[in-house]
């Protein structure tokens, strides 16, 4: 069976120790970098969702599964247990993904809230701009901007 890394590295084959090393320390050979969206039902959901991807895309850190995260499985718990950084993001002030890993447990993350971005659940347009920047608020936390 071929081991696959997840997350920022792309899905690069691994061998059995690379794979233990990534459970270990993330995926690009540190501690992990993580990026939880709460991908809700609504145009902000949208937005939230499209802008965590991209930082995925980008290798700026690994999307991490916040219902995976909610019912305390070790796959996705682990590498938060040892994350580097984790920016956690939420569409509206309801702040589902901030209280899903504050009840896991998980205190220390960078938060983003659209509402403080100037986006309105219900009034925003899941377009290039609006997602272009919360990306850019992702990127200058996780400090890959001058």
């Amino acid at each position: 069976m071929e081991l696959r890394c997840s997350g920022c590295c792309g899905g690069t084959p691994l061998s059995e120790e690379s794979a233990s090393q990534q459970k270990k320390s993330g995926c690009c050979g540190g501690a992990p970098r993580l990026v939880f969206a709460c991908s809700g039902a609504s145009d902000v959901g949208a937005v939230v969702d499209q802008a965590a991807r991209r930082v995925s895309r980008k290798k700026l850190a690994s999307m991490g599964c916040l219902a995976a995260v909610a019912n305390g499985l070790d796959f996705a718990m682990d590498p938060v247990k040892v994350a580097e950084r984790i920016i956690v993001i939420d569409g509206c002030p309801e702040n589902c993904a901030k209280l899903t890993m504050e009840k896991a447990g998980v205190s220390t993350f960078d938060h983003i809230l659209l509402s403080e971005l100037g986006m309105e659940k219900g009034h925003t347009k899941v377009d290039q701009e609006h997602i272009a920047r919360v990306y850019d608020r992702a990127e200058t936390m996780l400090g890959n901007r001058n």
